[in-house]
């Protein structure tokens, strides 16, 4: 996760390394995205990486309880 220009951005990489990702306008939208996946119960299957701006906002949102 990192903020690319003005958009909040997540990517994934599958096995075969092909790229996908999701940006968002807002924060907010991150947020949601997060949540989604933390709900869904998929944040288990990543290795979450993101940029030093991001790591408090992203520890924060995950370590929220439902």
């Amino acid at each position: 996760m990192k903020k690319c220009n003005q958009d909040f951005v997540v990517q994934r990489i599958n096995d075969f390394g092909t790229k996908f990702e999701r940006r968002f306008v807002t924060k907010q939208g991150l947020e949601e995205c997060l949540k989604d996946y933390k709900t869904n119960n998929v944040i288990d299957d990543y290795e979450i990486e993101t940029s030093d701006d991001l790591w408090k906002f992203v520890i924060d949102t995950l370590g929220k309880g439902d």
